[in-house]
């Protein structure tokens, strides 16, 4: 898979132990926040990929986590029914394939996941309905939503449509047309 070697070898050159891909066809965002443990292991290309699938297991343990969370903030009620469905979340989430199969592959596929589910947090717990919303709060993470679908575009080029999408659900939701700043200021930060 050229993906892989190409993700490598953006970390190896961050750190200052290789050389980048000539006419590097892929975002360069996973490869850079590989590049601290390139630094660790030397550029060893072989511990590299064995630390980016660590990294990818984590971070497929954390989408499962940030589902369930999801789920919990939007349920209605805490009923046995909203539960169960709150568990079948979280099984969804862990057998789907962008996290089961893709984080056993050293690629971004697996964070985007994570953070296409972090920013729908973020607009759930900002949401005037979220019990501990408060304007302030729901500004920062509406800040903090917009910084990450700007930077998730670094990652893969199909989170292009988050940054519209964000704008769009801003555009309809009478409680986020209120923070535009906020939202600005994240895409300002993040792109």
């Amino acid at each position: 898979m050229p993906d892989v070697p190409a993700y490598l070898s953006v970390a190896q050159w961050a750190a200052g132990a290789g050389h980048l891909v000539d006419g590097l066809s892929f975002h360069p965002g996973y490869g850079l926040l590989l590049g601290p443990a390139a630094a660790v292991v030397d550029g060893d290309g072989s511990m590299l990929h064995t630390a980016a699938l660590l990294a990818n297991a984590l971070t497929a343990g954390a989408v499962v986590l940030i589902a369930v969370r999801l789920a919990v903030l939007l349920r209605p009620t805490a009923s046995s029914a909203a539960v169960g469905l709150t568990a079948a979340v979280g099984a969804m989430a862990a057998l789907h394939p962008s996290v089961s199969a893709a984080s056993r592959i050293a690629w971004p596929e697996t964070l985007l996941t994570a953070t296409v589910l972090g920013i729908g947090l973020c607009l759930a717990a900002a949401a005037p309905s979220s019990e501990r919303s408060t304007p302030r709060r729901a500004a920062a993470l509406l800040a903090v939503a917009a910084a990450a679908a700007a930077l998730s575009v670094s990652l893969h080029p199909r989170a292009v449509v988050l940054v519209p999408a964000l704008c769009a659900a801003a555009a309809t939701a009478r409680w986020v047309r209120k923070a535009w700043p906020s939202l600005l200021l994240g895409l300002s930060a993040g792109g």
